[in-house]
């Protein structure tokens, strides 16, 4: 008897195993994989589009900003890339040169979610890849100017600089020289002396009308007026003293901005509610404009994008993740849950976005965002860009010396490009 009974036992656990194992083919599994706080706050959506859709199921891996880039690389190589996943914006030209992302073309041209209109322009742009699309931005940032209300006020601004001419001076008069030994003691303005990661330069290069390569991305495109008025106007603030260049002293930008030691900073959303955070006693006393003009507003078009990898054997549940992720009440609680702005222009809508005046700054400063060159050698540019602009501003190059080195470096980073170029036009 206790056999017949084992022996029902194991049959009724094998057909509820078997059972299980049906349900379980039967859903869709993607994997996704998302970076910093993105990651870290997305299950919430993630069980959200499950709940909506039963048939897929989504496995999240987060995956540190540091080492994301070299794991996609790897995971390319090794060809276990994930479904679909976060990319920097940055990175998109370079894997889609690789060949590693899929074109979303045809499942944009009959969507009701996701269209070109909907999205800042250059934050669109730089998903956009010899005329094909392999990115749809997920949240956005650039940059604008942080500043102390209460010090610009004492140096004679009653709002803040709006003008190339008017930066540079308010920047001057911002910084005092409190102890009499003719070294500034306070400064008007932080700029990064290599500014390779936070590539202030080129934005002023973009706001002067320079470009950075010429139209076909081939040749480097910086000797000229626009390109050297800007590099110089960069130059300035560290030449008459309003930007420090003993940058080892300033060792907290937020404490550096609270105690007054610097005045202005320029920076993206992020710190906005670092800076609410950590001196709320500081409120009133600072505020956020967009970037002071030349030509124009310029700025960068940051942000990370969704991507669907060539590998997936399930575009459309990746297309329909994405979908979701843009829906515009999915954008308003996922910028509520990380503080990332929307990427769909009409989240902003929102009144904890359209009554928040610090954010509304960064609203209008996209309308002027620009997509950097869509090139995988952009970084290696940028980075050889920063290192001679600090040659400059220690005074181991003039300006026009440094430009003849850059465009030696970077035509020598765009020889294999201009190599394959040709090759493909052979063909």
């Amino acid at each position: 008897m206790k056999i017949h009974f084992k022996i029902i036992f194991i049959f009724i656990t094998s057909v509820l195993l078997i059972s299980c194992s049906e349900k379980n083919e039967d859903r869709t599994v993607i994997t996704f994989w998302a970076m910093g706080s993105e990651g870290e706050n997305a299950a919430p959506f993630l069980k959200q589009f499950e709940e909506r859709n039963p048939g897929i199921k989504i496995n999240l891996q987060t995956i540190p900003f540091s080492s994301a880039h070299d794991k996609l690389i790897t995971a390319f190589a090794g060809s276990s890339t994930p479904d679909i996943c976060q990319l920097g914006n940055t990175w998109v030209s370079e894997f889609s040169a690789m060949d590693a992302l899929a074109p979303l073309d045809e499942y944009i041209s009959v969507s009701k979610i996701v269209s070109s209109e909907k999205y800042f322009e250059g934050s669109w742009q730089t998903g956009v890849i010899d005329g094909k699309v392999f990115a749809v931005p997920w949240y956005v940032e650039t940059r604008a100017l942080f500043y102390r209300v209460d010090l610009l006020k004492k140096a004679g601004y009653d709002k803040a600089p709006d003008t190339w001419e008017e930066f540079i001076d308010a920047a001057s008069k911002l910084s005092i020289d409190e102890n009499n030994d003719g070294k500034p003691d306070r400064f008007g303005i932080y700029l990064p002396i290599n500014p390779n990661l936070e590539p202030i330069e080129v934005l002023f290069i973009l706001q002067n009308g320079g470009t950075i390569l010429n139209d076909n991305n081939e040749y480097a495109n910086l000797n000229n007026r626009e390109t050297i008025e800007a590099i110089n106007f960069y130059v300035s603030f560290f030449r008459k003293g309003a930007s420090p260049t003993e940058q080892n002293q300033m060792t907290n930008l937020y404490q550096a901005f609270e105690s007054g030691y610097i005045g202005m900073f320029l920076s993206g959303p992020w710190n906005v509610s670092q800076i609410q955070n950590r001196y709320p006693e500081l409120n009133d006393k600072w505020s956020v404009a967009p970037l002071p003009k030349s030509k124009d507003r310029s700025s960068n078009a940051g942000g990370s994008s969704l991507v669907i990898f060539n590998s997936s054997k399930n575009k459309l549940a990746c297309w329909k993740l994405i979908e979701f992720l843009s829906e515009v009440n999915v954008q308003r609680e996922f910028y509520k849950a990380t503080s990332d702005l929307p990427a769909v222009q009409e989240a902003w809508s929102d009144t904890s976005l359209f009554n928040n005046k610090r954010m509304n700054v960064f609203y209008e400063q996209l309308k002027h965002s620009k997509a950097f060159p869509k090139i995988p050698e952009m970084e290696q540019i940028l980075d050889k860009m920063g290192q001679y602009v600090e040659m400059v501003i220690f005074s181991k190059r003039t300006t026009e010396e440094a430009i003849k080195g850059m465009e030696s470096d970077i035509n020598r980073i765009l020889d294999k490009r201009r190599w394959l170029n040709r090759r493909k036009n052979e063909e």
